[in-house]
């Protein structure tokens, strides 16, 4: 979640002060958040939403971890 805390509240200074960070452009955050936003947030049933938005990047977090260790065994 730090990484996430950068993002939301640090981000906007620094692309103003310096410009697009390691060359992405706003196509990449834009994509986040549709990803880790605006899907689960259409998917909860609009209560508690930001509780089951966490489960549901959670769970989405240990199935990529999950897939990416078995792709390394191979």
């Amino acid at each position: 979640m730090p990484k996430l805390h950068s993002w939301a509240y640090h981000i906007i200074d620094s692309i103003k002060s310096f410009g697009a960070i390691n060359g992405f452009t706003t196509e990449t955050y834009e994509s986040l958040h549709k990803e880790y936003v605006k899907n689960p947030y259409r998917l909860s049933n609009k209560k508690d939403i930001e509780i089951q938005i966490m489960k549901m990047v959670s769970k989405q977090m240990k199935s990529y971890v999950i897939l990416h260790n078995i792709a390394l065994n191979f």
